[in-house]
């Protein structure tokens, strides 16, 4: 294997490992959003259903 195509496949590895880096961030932040919707659903007070047909909306 040439210097040059050492050189492009060593470069291509060190993009992916970039590439993989940041999505692994990406599914952090994700993850923490999702957590963050989860207890703040939680904490919101649901309102009952009053008659036939309400879905508790105003």
């Amino acid at each position: 294997m040439g210097l040059r195509k050492a050189n492009a496949i060593k470069l291509d590895f060190d993009d992916l490992v970039k590439e993989l880096d940041d999505f692994e961030q990406d599914i952090r932040t994700l993850q923490d959003r999702i957590d963050q919707l989860i207890t703040n659903a939680r904490q919101k007070p649901v309102k009952a259903a009053t008659s036939e047909g309400d879905m508790g909306t105003t």
